[in-house]
């Protein structure tokens, strides 16, 4: 009996892996379709965001948030730090909140790096290195953090300021990276409190 029970833990477990890598698998294709359709570009966010707050990039990535694509930009600016959020369909804003992520001087070390950095020619780089698009973009501890979409692998390498490729290697977490419903609610009691609205007015 112990055994026909363990025998089935092992297949349900088996199962679940199964379904969960399926998951992962058409999680990355659905992400490869809309990298390869999308008319803007993860560069062009970070440029739309930057002069929108006047601040300066140090996070930008492609997010799926309540179905709908949409690039996340992470910037600091003399107001503090804000999360920006834009079709990647229209380019247009559709998010702009104040934002908590990250400690402050850890925040303030990212964008020092990312000031005046070349975010373009950080992804041309990452992107020669391994092929693909590049949709995800940091500046953390010293170093630019891309991700790279190659078909549908992840890569996700480490970059110099200069565009040297220190390290590269594939992902294999990757789960798309959206944030939590609760989180949302969160900050959407805060754009109440504070008075912002979706449109980012």
């Amino acid at each position: 009996m112990n055994r026909r029970i363990l025998a089935f833990a092992i297949l349900s477990t088996l199962a679940a892996c199964d379904a969960a890598s399926d998951d992962a698998t058409a999680l990355r294709e659905k992400f490869a379709a809309e990298i390869e359709s999308s008319s803007v570009a993860l560069t062009d966010a970070i440029a739309t965001a930057e002069a929108a707050s006047g601040g300066v990039a140090v996070e930008a990535k492609l997010e799926l948030e309540h179905g709908a694509f949409v690039y996340r930009v992470e910037v600091v600016a003399d107001a503090g730090q804000r999360r920006i959020e834009i079709s990647s369909d229209s380019g247009e804003i559709v998010r702009d909140r104040a934002s908590s992520s990250g400690n402050a001087d850890e925040a303030a070390a990212n964008a020092e790096l990312a000031t005046g950095a070349d975010w373009a020619a950080l992804a041309a780089a990452a992107e020669a290195h391994v092929g693909g698009e590049v949709f995800e973009l940091e500046a953390d501890d010293g170093v630019f953090e891309a991700k790279v979409m190659v078909d549908t692998t992840v890569m996700e390498l480490e970059l110099a300021a200069d565009g040297t490729v220190l390290k590269s290697q594939e992902d294999d977490d990757f789960s798309g990276e959206s944030e939590d419903e609760s989180e949302h609610e969160s900050e959407d009691s805060d754009d109440d409190h504070h008075g912002g609205n979706d449109d980012g007015t």
